[in-house]
């Protein structure tokens, strides 16, 4: 489909002349990205003026066709302030790498918030000087929101586990508490009976040491005389 756009659109006006016209690498730099399965667009001129495949079609939103053939800030005006310092490096012979980016853009429905990973690379004309950039670019935005979803849901689990340890060092401490200072008679005993742990008001209630019960049942206590 870009094919037949390239070829069926009026480059009368353009700054970069009609393709016929075109230096040696823009005319290599677009077929490179015609063929290309990955999202792919380049700027070239001074006005730099904006190209791309159809892989990077559903990225332009409501914005394709009219942004083809446009000066890239004029293509791309709600997020030009971001990209044009990449640009900038970009026509200065550093390329650019950025992973998960974000960016506010208007692809039709408003303002939103979305992420990408993309690189710029320099296009040198038939003399060698930069005369343009090559974007590879993907949308991450749907795994960026997951990642930040699953992010979230940790944080909310480990507050949580915070909470309940906190809740349960709490619960503990009162436990212990009436455990030491109750008057009225606590044990701890197994299945069979036989006392593991006693308060200490076995020994303040009945006058014998804590010790003395370990290991005992009830029935001691009834035939203690024994």
């Amino acid at each position: 489909m870009m094919h037949a756009l390239i070829h069926a659109h009026d480059w009368s006006q353009a700054s970069i002349g009609s393709p016929p016209d075109w230096p040696a690498p823009l005319r290599y730099a677009v077929r490179l990205m015609l063929d290309s399965p990955e999202p792919i667009c380049l700027a070239w001129g001074p006005d730099l003026i904006l190209l791309y495949n159809d892989a990077y079609r559903p990225l332009l939103g409501v914005k394709h066709p009219l942004a083809f053939a446009q000066p890239l800030a004029r293509a791309w005006p709600d997020s030009w302030f971001v990209v044009e310092p990449f640009v900038r490096q970009t026509l200065s012979g550093r390329p650019v790498m950025q992973r998960d980016y974000p960016m506010k853009v208007d692809r039709g429905a408003g303002i939103e918030q979305a992420y990408f990973t993309f690189s710029y690379a320099p296009l040198r004309g038939d003399g060698g000087l930069i005369e343009g950039i090559y974007c590879t670019v993907h949308e991450t935005t749907p795994s960026v929101i997951a990642a930040q979803q699953r992010d979230s849901a940790e944080t909310e689990l480990r507050e949580l586990n915070h909470f309940l340890e906190r809740s349960l060092l709490e619960r503990t401490h009162e436990r212990n508490q009436l455990w030491e200072v109750s008057r009225d008679l606590f044990l701890i005993a197994d299945l069979d009976g036989r006392a593991l742990s006693v308060n200490p008001a076995w020994e303040r209630v009945l006058g014998y040491p804590q010790g003395e019960f370990l290991g005992r049942t009830t029935e001691w206590l009834e035939h203690s005389d024994d």
